[in-house]
Formats: structure tokens, C-alpha cells, sequence
């Protein structure tokens, strides 16, 4: 059990996405275009894309586990698991675990629960393999409220669970003939954008091939990055928190006071505190006009003493 301290970079080795759509909106393909990808084609559809790559196609989940050695030899030689729909998948699971134990037929709750921890056993094993996994899954309409809002079309208690473990969830759409991958979640659709990816306009394959690979690489740089950020802005506080209650005079604690004006208000506001003390400590008021600490005026501690 290893914990990752507050300044230290939690690794972004792989990435969970979830892309859902109308069909014909070009899901397939645009997975076929992250880097060196297998397709688990478990609606027998792969064939329907015109970028179609390496695919295994798959009947039952019985097949994985019964193979199980020899599935994940397969899975080895690639880069990115395709799992064409996510949705099929999780229903092949549940016809497996049903099998395995009739009684959770009966018992919806129980069934849900050995559902997600065999997909998230599965899920787990390839990330535990380095591989990035991109979900694909059809688009429904539900009614939320007033609204009518698309959602990726997951059945049952599974839907929580698949968002869960997805790190960005995208909605493939086409818009005046061209095709729209939007991650912000809206009073539209279903998003997720832990990355901060912007609307895509997706091109034309033939033109770029390897448009997935590059986006992906785009999140994963941008999830380091922030970690990366969080760590220098932890390292600034402390340093300057240090560098104030060190300081011996009205002159330093007004120096440093210039010195962290270009800082973000997060990182102000825990130094500030530090600041507001040593003000204290020093006999001092701030001046909001001259933004500076001013020593404050001398009292007299005792009242003069009457004539004898």
C-alpha cells in the first residue's frame, strides 16, 4: 500500500473513455484511430466501419474466462482495448453470471453487484496491462425533469458504475454534416471532462489516422499537467509561509507582501494567513489604502501617577 503525497505526481498511465452516439456517427471509427487498437466486438457490428482495425469477435463471456490465458496474450500485443458496445458487453456478463449462479436470476440486487465486480475486475486487469480503453456506446433519451436529456444507453445499475470508472465521457454527434465530439457535460447530454478538453471538430480519416492517439495523449498530458501545477503552487505556499514567519520586521512582511501580489487568489489566500499573524506578532496594522502593515501607535500602559 503505497500513499502518494500531496507533492508528488500520481501517474496518468492510462485512460478510461467512454464515447457514446447515434449510430452511424462514426463511434467505431473514431477508436480505430487511437494507438495500435484492438476491437472486442461484442455486437457483431465492427464490420459496419470503414476504419475497422484488428478485431476479436466475442460471443460469450464464457469464452474470456474459459481462454482466459490465451485472451490476454491477444490483449498483450496492443495498445488500445475497443469494447464495441459497453453495453453488450455488460450483458454477456450478466447471462455468465446468471449460469454460473441461477439463484441472482431472482435477485436483482445481488445480481448488480456481481455484475460490476466482474466488470470492474475486468476493467482493472487492463489497466493493470498499460492499456487505454475507450467504451463505446449507443445514445437514448430519458426524461429528467422537464428536460429530455441523451445519456449513454447502459442498462440498469451498470450505468453508474461504467461513468465511474470512465475518466471522460463524449458525445459523438453530427452537426451541418460534420462530426462533434463534446465532453462538457449540459442540460443536453451526458458529460464528463476531468481533462478539460474542448468541443472537438473531428476530421476526416483518411486525413488524420491517428486523430485519437493524438487526443488522447492531449488529456493525459493535460492531467499530468495540473497534477504538476497543484504540485509547484504546494511548494510556493509553503515556501512563503516559511519565508513570513521568519520575518523579523515591518520591512520584510511588506516586502514579501509585494512579492506574492502576481500570485493566484488560491495561493494568496493560504499565504495571507501566515501574513495576517506575523502582522500581529510585529505590533501591526494593515493599511488597505497603502496596502502595506503600519506600526501601531504607542499607548501609554499606565495612567501618571498623582502628586504626593
Amino acid at each position: 500500500m503505497k500513499i502518494v503525497k500531496a507533492n508528488e505526481v500520481i501517474d496518468v498511465s492510462t485512460l478510461n473513455i467512454l464515447i457514446y452516439g447515434e449510430p452511424g456517427s462514426g463511434k467505431t471509427s473514431l477508436a480505430c484511430t487511437a494507438s495500435n487498437p484492438l476491437i472486442l466486438d461484442f455486437d457483431n457490428g465492427a464490420h459496419r466501419s470503414a476504419f475497422r482495425k484488428d478485431t476479436l469477435i466475442i460471443d460469450t463471456w464464457a469464452s474470456i474466462v474459459n481462454e482466459a490465458k490465451e485472451f490476454y496474450d491477444i490483449i498483450s500485443r496492443y495498445d488500445t482495448i475497443v469494447m464495441d458496445t459497453v453495453d453488450t458487453c455488460l450483458d454477456y456478463i450478466g447471462v455468465y453470471i446468471v449460469s454460473q449462479d441461477p439463484k441472482l436470476a431472482k435477485n436483482k440486487l445481488q445480481f448488480y453487484g456481481r455484475l460490476k465486480d466482474e466488470f470492474t475486475n475486468f476493467i482493472n486487469r487492463l489497466k493493470t496491462m498499460k492499456k487505454d480503453i475507450i467504451m463505446v456506446a449507443h445514445v437514448k433519451e430519458k426524461d429528467e425533469g422537464d428536460a429530455r436529456i441523451k445519456r449513454p444507453a447502459i442498462t440498469g445499475g451498470s450505468y453508474d458504475r461504467v461513468l465511474q470508472v470512465a475518466d471522460q465521457v463524449g458525445y459523438l454527434y453530427i452537426e451541418n454534416k460534420n462530426r462533434v465530439l463534446n465532453f462538457d457535460p449540459n442540460e443536453f447530454w451526458i458529460g464528463k471532462n476531468s481533462a478539460g478538453i474542448p468541443q472537438q471538430n473531428i476530421p476526416n480519416f483518411v486525413e488524420d489516422q491517428t486523430y485519437m492517439d493524438s487526443l488522447i495523449k492531449k488529456m493525459r498530458d493535460k492531467l499530468c499537467g495540473d497534477v504538476i501545477k497543484q504540485q509547484e503552487a504546494i511548494k510556493t505556499v509553503s515556501e512563503y509561509q516559511s519565508k513570513v514567519i521568519k520575518a523579523n520586521s515591518l520591512e520584510e512582511l511588506n516586502n514579501i507582501i509585494q512579492e506574492i501580489k502576481g500570485f493566484s487568489e488560491a495561493i494568496k489566500r493560504q499565504i495571507w494567513v501566515k501574513v495576517q499573524e506575523a502582522g500581529n506578532r510585529l505590533g501591526a496594522d494593515f493599511d488597505k489604502t497603502s496596502k502595506q502593515f503600519i506600526a501601531k501607535p504607542l499607548q501609554n500602559e499606565e495612567k501618571a501617577k498623582p502628586d504626593k
